[in-house]
């Protein structure tokens, strides 16, 4: 029997309950339900207390919680203490007036900078945010560009990480924000609340390179590899011995996927401290850096996983893919939502599942070859009493091994020649499942009998490459002379089953069919050789489970953006879709019209029964300090054709660009919503000569980081973008004058996902236009907007080419949450010769004066 019992200050151990019996296990059922500081009891019923080795693992297995473990006789009259709980924990709350004042006017940042500015809003959040730490619960924070919202979380979280020895995750959506933070803002703050500070910038373990994987790749590439590699690999060993980093983003060309599947750390595939190399591998030693850091930096997608896995596991004190953490920070915090969802469900493409099984054997290349090679030199049969087993595995392999990757490899073929036929091409809508379209592959009698027996053959293989890796660990020098490609083997039997999961997931979802969106896409043309196709799985609302899983888990979370507030002064919209609202949605009748955004929060009905407990939100709103009327003019033209028009509407808009970049003369960026028009306006400027008077730089035809090195290296260039240049992007400086944004950014209502969210919320009576893609293009609108004014000294124009702000109801909703500008509409000609008089008043080029404050965002 297990007791579980508090302890109290004076270390008396006083209300005792039964709580397990049976074993190990059920204590640690227990255990998950317990607070820190109280102990486990279990009787031992001969009378002797001396633990034995099960009592000793399980204590410091729950030690890692705050727990504390004994052992008492029968009558409870004797007690062993194996290991006593910690005592509880005095946290230290934060001085907030005294925090505050170190941003203020006469406090250390002053001192520090001589282009300090005073920011009330910025002491306004780091207050808010200190709140939260010592009272608990969640703050949601829009801080609008320039409030120098970094500082404000990170002084908070540097100051309880050094007064109570409790980390703080810090997520970013963007690479860019997480080296500002690093390389800027942490040092900073570090001068400010004292050296004892420590961060680390956390990276996925796939973007580490294995040293004990590129070895062994150099050693065997012949066997590995198709073609000749070495020079490529010799190249990795050279940039080893000289890294410190050991991560991707150091080196200057990144190597081909091929080579790079074979060389990057895997927890698959990893020998943890049995590596010879562990002391000095590079994942190991970011990984012990993080674990003794005040501040973690990670990316919204490395913070999903950690999550993913702390689900799977019901891990929430322990480290996981992170060190374990009770305080989180998401920035950019409009991208949570699609960040989660891109991790809760479940993908497979053609190539990823090709190149899954070319890694076992590529025309005799691969792990098989290089396995057999190494078994060929060991002794033959006979000379040792195991020699049956060394003659029969090679023969296994052939007979039954290779033979089952020819029916995984043809099966896997025939399965993508049936699907083929209903896959749409790169620019068409994805097809979504499970709705009744009499192309749906997961409807087709055919398709789901070729699925039968590909996952019948994946699993065939899975079970023969897992019959091949224990004939091997059998024998001792098998075991030690492929201790690497063991590890390999094991890694393809798990991915072989998470693959047969994830396609059961997406053509067969049973009980799962409401809570996920199925769907197929391609990416290429049909019929070009190399195209690839997607099968894809994502959960609807993701809302109730980032409640579950991350909100109701830490003491403290902070979100915060430039954009958070959906076209009002609140929160409703974004605290629905992060699951923070307390109020499930009602029903609804179609028909009524409802309060704008009401029924946009995105979860499921939930009954009273089922209704999570209240939920502690403080929210606040912090207008930017640019003087936005005196440094900005949005212009909006009334006699362009429409979007409708097709060819006439990409016409004027490079007809548009070219003439506002006579008025910059250049420093441009032109924003679209879709790569084709961003093709067709970028074919326009071309043909007119544009290229030869200033650079164009188009998003598709090179890096996104060299793209905007080059646009600010130019100083009078035309950058053209799509998605990833609305958010993230900061040019310092004179190089970017002007902004135009093609169209409205309105998500893409067939796109699967938002189509099923749509969906859902019309079940519930809501409009879901109003409810969820206004909302939702009202923040994508803030942020392309906000890509040009990014200090005091800014000054330019923004042009937005789509008059629907202007005709249409719902234009009056996205007008009023962007920053006050003045706005002048009317035909093309009359806004030109504004925005003349405009720059003119300013300066034919406006002066920038990059860096001038070490607050800006």
């Amino acid at each position: 029997m297990c007791f579980r019992a508090e302890v109290t200050v004076d270390r008396r151990i006083v209300n005792p309950r039964a709580v397990a019996r049976g074993n190990q296990h059920a204590v640690l059922a227990a255990a998950r339900d317990a607070s820190a500081g109280e102990i486990f009891l279990h009787n031992h019923p001969s009378g002797r207390l001396d633990p034995s080795e099960a009592d000793l693992a399980l204590a410091a297995r729950i030690y890692e919680d705050g727990l504390g473990t004994g052992i008492i006789d029968n009558e409870a009259r004797e007690l062993y203490v194996i290991v006593e709980p910690p005592r509880p924990r005095v946290r230290m709350p934060l001085d907030v007036s005294a925090m505050e004042a170190i941003l203020g006017p006469e406090g250390p940042l002053a001192t520090a900078h001589p282009g300090y500015e005073d920011r009330p809003t910025q002491r306004d959040m780091v207050r808010l945010v200190g709140d939260r730490y010592n009272e608990g619960g969640v703050a949601i924070v829009e801080a609008g560009t320039g409030t120098g919202k970094s500082l404000a979380y990170l002084v908070p979280a540097a100051l309880w990480a050094l007064s109570n020895g409790e980390r703080t995750v810090v997520s970013t959506n963007t690479i860019n924000l997480q080296e500002q933070l690093v390389a800027k803002d942490l040092p900073l703050v570090r001068s400010l609340v004292g050296p004892e500070l420590t961060w680390s910038l956390v990276k996925g373990r796939g973007n580490y390179i294995s040293i004990r994987r590129l070895r062994l790749a150099v050693d065997t590439h012949a066997s590995l590899f198709e073609d000749d590699r070495s020079a490529e690999l010799n190249s990795l060993l050279d940039w080893v011995r000289k890294t410190s980093d050991g991560s991707l983003s150091d080196l200057a060309t990144a190597p081909g996927d091929d080579i790079w599947d074979e060389v990057r750390s895997d927890g698959d595939i990893c020998l943890k401290a049995r590596c010879p190399h562990f002391q000095e591998c590079f994942y190991q030693k970011a990984r012990r850096t993080a674990g003794g850091a005040d501040l973690l930096v990670v990316n919204h997608a490395l913070l999903f996983s950690d999550i993913s896995l702390r689900r799977v596991t019901e891990n929430w004190s322990q480290s996981a893919v992170l060190p374990a953490y009770r305080h989180v920070i998401l920035d950019e915090g409009h991208n949570v939502e699609d960040a989660a969802t891109s991790h809760l469900g479940a993908e497979v493409t053609r190539i990823g599942l090709f190149r899954l099984l070319a890694r076992l054997d590529r025309n005799g290349k691969g792990v098989l070859r290089s396995v057999e090679e190494v078994m060929a030199t060991l002794p033959a049969a006979g000379e040792r009493a195991a020699g049956g087993n060394r003659e029969e595995t090679p023969r296994r392999i052939e007979i039954r091994l290779r033979p089952a990757l020819i029916r995984a490899r043809e099966s896997l073929s025939h399965f993508f020649d049936a699907v083929e036929p209903v896959v749409p091409g790169e620019d068409e809508d994805p097809l979504r499942m499970g709705r009744g379209d009499p192309r749906d592959p997961s409807e087709n009698p055919e398709i789901l009998d070729r699925l039968d027996r590909l996952t019948a053959d994946f699993g065939r293989l899975r079970r023969e490459v897992e019959e091949l890796r224990l004939r091997l660990e059998e024998e001792e020098e098998w075991r030690e002379r492929l201790e690497g490609r063991l590890l390999d083997l094991q890694a393809v039997e798990r991915r072989l089953e998470s693959a047969g999961h994830s396609l059961e997931l997406v053509f067969r979802p049973g009980r799962e069919s409401d809570r996920f969106v199925r769907w197929v896409a391609g990416r290429g043309r049909p019929g070009e050789p190399l195209r690839n196709v997607v099968l894809a799985a994502a959960p609807v609302e993701p809302g109730p489970l980032l409640r579950e899983a991350l909100f109701d888990q830490v003491d403290t979370a902070v979100v915060t953006s430039a954009t958070l507030s959906a076209g009002r002064d609140d929160f409703r919209f974004v605290r629905g879709r992060l699951g923070l609202s307390d109020d499930p949605p009602s029903h609804g009748k179609r028909g009524i019209d409802l309060p704008e955004f009401a029924f946009a929060d995105g979860s499921l009905p939930i009954l009273e029964a089922e209704r999570p407990p209240p939920i502690d939100v403080a929210e606040a709103l912090l207008p930017s300090p640019f003087d936005y009327p005196s440094q900005t003019l949005f212009g909006i033209p009334t006699d362009l054709p429409g979007q409708e028009s097709g060819r006439a509407f990409q016409e004027a808009t490079a007809r548009v660009v070219l003439e506002f970049s006579e008025i910059t003369d250049g420093g441009l960026f032109v924003l679209f919503t879709s790569h084709r028009a961003l093709r067709s306006v970028a074919q326009l400027l071309r043909q007119s000569g544009e290229t030869s008077r200033r650079p164009l730089f188009v998003h598709g035809e090179g890096p996104r980081h060299r793209l905007l090195a080059d646009f600010t290296r130019s100083g009078r260039g035309v950058l053209l973008g799509t998605s990833s240049f609305w958010e993230g992007v900061d040019v310092p400086g004179d190089p970017l004058r002007g902004l135009v944004i093609q169209k409205l950014p309105f998500r893409v209502p067939t796109e699967p996902i938002t189509q099923a969210r749509m969906e859902a919320i019309e079940s519930r009576g809501g409009n879901a236009f109003r409810h969820y893609l206004v909302p939702l293009a009202s923040l994508r609108l803030k942020q392309g907007f906000g890509r040009l004014v990014r200090s005091r000294t800014d000054c330019g124009g923004i042009l937005l080419l789509d008059d629907r702000i202007l005709t249409r109801s719902y234009g009056r909703t996205l007008l009023s949450a962007l920053p006050p500008a003045p706005v002048v509409k009317g035909p093309w000609s009359d806004i030109r010769q504004r925005f003349e008089n405009f720059y003119q008043d300013r300066g034919s080029v406006p002066g920038r004066l990059p860096g001038s404050d070490p607050r800006v965002d």
